[in-house]
């Protein structure tokens, strides 16, 4: 077991979504982490599966196709050691030996970061799995806006 300070009271888990549409020979599996407020390991490990098993619902797309979403299991579940808050460590990753080249290619330009990068509508070759109803509401609510 992985050191847990006594005063642990926050954890990731890597949840594993699997998406399935009606029709559609490929699945979607996602791997969300989501923070997990608990008092041991135990109890975290406990709370992840709940969050887990939260996400399973069956809907339509707007084709009225059948999504189905199953919670499949945690892929990890990691200890913060810090309190959530502003410069909070959420994770770390070690490297031995980075050459000077390698170094270079782990820093990105402030324009090609994934919250700078514009929002580009999903692939069309990709199953079709938004919600049909949560769709509607949101062009609805773009044709308010304008």
């Amino acid at each position: 077991m992985g050191y847990l300070p006594k005063d642990a009271r926050w954890f990731i888990a890597e949840l594993v979504i699997k998406i399935e549409v009606e029709g559609e020979p490929r699945n979607v599996v996602h791997v969300n982490s989501v923070l997990v407020n608990a008092d041991s390991a135990e109890h975290a490990y406990e709370r992840a599966i709940e969050l887990g098993v939260a996400y399973e619902s069956t809907d339509e797309n707007e084709a009225g196709k059948a999504i189905q979403t199953s919670f499949v299991g945690l892929s990890d579940l990691y200890v913060m050691y810090d309190e959530p808050a502003h410069g909070a460590e959420i994770f770390y990753e070690e490297r031995i030996g980075v050459e000077q080249e390698e170094l270079k290619t782990l820093v990105r330009n402030k324009a090609v970061l994934t919250v700078f990068t514009p929002w580009e509508p999903p692939l069309a070759d990709k199953p079709d799995y938004a919600i049909g109803r949560i769709v509607r509401d949101m062009r609805e609510d773009l044709k308010s806006k304008s």
